[in-house]
């Protein structure tokens, strides 16, 4: 091989070298990476050219190797300008924002946000009972709920993580008929259609039905005694804590 020969062989892999260096971070020089493979390709194909006019070979093995030379260089440029546009592709291509689904807002409520959204379509009276402790004091939710349609009310609670919430929960279940007169201090009218004269709030019954939110979870002992519990005083009690929370965060209602 002579000196040209030599040069070729030198020159044509370094400019593939170099233009594929052009396409890493931090250059990203994609003109100047298509540049040098459209170079190093011109060169072979020129080398290849020269060499068939000079050398005294057979026709045929000359345009065999020309051929072979001429071909290889248009296939790695094929390639290298291919690497290339899906380079400028993926950068530029836009990001599609996707709207959060239902459930994934969901995700984005605590239990507290729950106990405020269920039942929205009665009407309700609300108000927090504070209890003073030897730990630092905080507040039970309370929430009474009037079915104008049914002739019932019902209530819900809200306990936050405290200590001794369990024996919290369990000794509530003694000063209902007063929370209940607490939350009446307030009384609406509603006269639904069809209806000579309007019903009272406070001439709604206590449907018994009583709703407890509280963080954390409980043993199924537990739980059965606090149903038990609420049972021999005529309540109907439905718990919801962290399981009922992740049902929610699941899609179900």
């Amino acid at each position: 091989m002579d000196l040209l020969g030599w040069g070729v062989a030198l020159v044509c892999p370094a400019l593939f070298g170099v233009g594929f260096v052009m396409l890493a971070p931090p250059h990203d020089n994609y003109a100047a990476a298509r540049r040098c493979f459209w170079v190093s390709a011109i060169i072979l194909w020129g080398f290849a050219v020269a060499w068939g006019v000079r050398e005294n070979y057979a026709f045929w093995v000359r345009a065999t190797i020309c051929g072979a030379l001429a071909a290889v260089s248009a296939v790695a440029l094929m390639m290298a300008l291919r690497v290339v546009y899906q380079r400028e592709k993926a950068i530029s291509a836009p990001v599609a924002e996707v709207a959060p689904k239902p459930a994934e807002i969901d995700k984005l409520k605590s239990l507290h946000d729950l106990y405020h959204e269920d039942f929205p379509n009665y009407m309700k009276l609300f108000a927090t009972f504070n209890q003073r402790t030897q730990e630092p004091n905080f507040g039970i939710d309370g929430t009474l709920y009037y079915d104008f349609r049914a002739r019932a009310k019902f209530l819900s609670f809200y306990f936050p993580a405290v200590p001794h919430q369990y024996e919290w929960i369990r000794g509530t279940s003694d000063n209902i008929p007063a929370m209940i007169e607490s939350l009446e201090k307030t009384t609406a009218s509603v006269k639904e259609p069809g209806d000579t004269v309007a019903t009272s709030s406070k001439d709604i019954p206590f449907s018994n039905r009583i709703y407890i939110y509280y963080e954390g979870d409980f043993e199924p002992r537990q739980v059965a005694n606090l149903l038990d519990v609420y049972k021999k005083h005529g309540y109907a009690l439905m718990l919801r804590g962290n399981d009922y929370q992740t049902l929610r965060l699941l899609g179900g209602k």
